[in-house]
């Protein structure tokens, strides 16, 4: 197409094209590189009214101030918690884990990858019995004793302590009592102890501080179990400390304590782990009986590798933008500023050059004619032509003329055209003035 049209036409043929291409070239890198974050993620927690169900809830409310819906599933346990994790299929994003559930369990190669969000909370083992005197494991054999269902990492965790004993499950009358099912069952007498892993802060486990008749044992060489179970740790418990009202426990004591672990699949959107790790801040952040203020969450003695969003906001803490907008509205805000400002700012400079470049276009072609002309001019007036030289100048100058009027130019042009034609008819007339007609 000639210059002189395409720069006529330049808004629809050039500014318009430009733009659209810029548009879609926004939208194909941004989400490729800033992909939008979900606005819906499940996390997979435990039992229906346990510790884990009560954090999930407080999760819920402060991540949809930030636009994330965040779906509850209850489960069994850690077990079912990281076998929903690991699955392609069971779309949970998010997962409580208990410490200690995982090692020595076999690697699944074709499972999806798993990071460690933060560890959030203290879970110390309670032993409870019916009978005062227990100080030891050993005390538990044969006697009808609660260790957790299936699947629950109570019980795995349970299983290895008594390994620590040399005592098996077999040792024990085994119960497959869980829940609050456990206090009814230690006050009618068909139960008379129970091992679990739980927070201090648990309905079950101040059920049975409250409860009369019901021990909370006090195991010796706690700091040597502690020491041999890489994954626990002695945790000094005050008398009194933790529930005041029945003076429990009755005296100082080492509780062994695992960790309460959020877990995140590797492939959940940055963004969305860095909000998530935000919410555990706020949520966790407070002292509890076994913890000092700002303790948790941490990422201490992990079982998975820590995502690299959780090590940022620790250090640094959340991005201003995010904090003050939506995720989805964050994200476009990094979109615009990351990928459509440099492309506005290439557009402007593409819009700017190329109308520039069909100017220079079009000056060159004018400047052309005119040097022609001043070839034609000079060689008139330096030299003696003959009549073949001079039908050559005429036929050049026609043609200069033929193109200067049918060639379509902006109307910036017109007086320059207007001043070469008024020259080409000078020279036409010195060329009939010297062959004298």
């Amino acid at each position: 197409m000639n210059e002189a049209k395409l720069y006529q036409h330049r808004i629809g043929l050039i500014y318009l094209p430009i733009g659209a291409l810029g548009i879609v070239a926004f939208l194909l890198l941004s989400s490729i590189w800033l992909p939008l974050p979900p606005s819906e993620i499940t996390i997979s927690t435990g039992r229906l009214g346990g510790m884990y169900q009560e954090h999930a809830g407080a999760y819920r409310a402060l991540l949809q101030q930030r636009g994330i819906k965040l779906l509850i599933r209850d489960s069994a346990g850690t077990g079912e918690n990281l076998k929903r994790i690991k699955s392609t299929e069971s779309n949970v994003h998010v997962a409580f884990a208990q410490g200690g559930y995982v090692l020595g369990e076999p690697s699944d190669a074709n499972a999806v990858s798993i990071q460690t969000l933060a560890q959030v909370d203290i879970e110390p083992i309670w032993v409870f019995s019916r009978f005062r005197d227990v100080d030891s494991l050993l005390r538990l054999q044969g006697q009808k004793v609660a260790i957790g269902q299936s699947g629950s990492g109570s019980r795995v965790v349970a299983l290895k302590l008594l390994n620590q004993v040399r005592l098996e499950a077999k040792d024990l009358l085994e119960t497959e009592v869980a829940g609050m099912d456990i206090l009814v069952a230690l006050r009618e007498g068909r139960l008379d102890a129970t091992i679990f892993v739980a927070s201090v802060n648990a309905p079950l486990v101040q059920a049975l501080l409250n409860t009369p008749n019901i021990y909370l044992a006090q195991l010796k060489r706690s700091a040597a179990l502690s020491e041999r179970m890489s994954y626990l740790d002695a945790r000094f418990a005050a008398a009194g400390s933790l529930n005041a009202g029945r003076l429990q426990p009755t005296q100082d004591m080492v509780l062994l304590s695992t960790f309460a672990s959020v877990l995140v699949r590797e492939d959940v959107h940055p963004m969305i782990k860095r909000a998530l790790m935000h919410v555990l801040m706020q949520h966790h952040a407070a002292a509890g009986p076994l913890h000092r203020a700002n303790e948790f969450p941490n990422l201490k003695r992990l079982e998975f590798p820590s995502a690299l969003q959780s090590r940022e906001v620790l250090s640094a803490g959340l991005p201003w933008v995010e904090q003050k907008l939506p995720v989805q509205a964050a994200q476009w805000l990094y979109r615009l500023l990351m990928i459509g400002l440099p492309l506005a700012v290439l557009a402007w400079m593409i819009c700017k050059a190329l109308p520039g470049y069909l100017i220079w276009r079009i000056d060159s072609r004018i400047n052309r004619w005119y040097g022609e002309l001043k070839f034609i001019e000079n060689d008139l007036s330096h030299g003696d032509p003959g009549g073949l030289e001079i039908a050559q100048f005429r036929a050049r100058l026609r043609k200069i003329t033929d193109r200067a009027t049918t060639t379509p130019m902006p109307k910036r042009y017109m007086q320059r055209l207007f001043l070469l034609r008024q020259h080409v008819a000078l020279v036409q007339n010195k060329i009939l003035s010297r062959l004298g007609r």
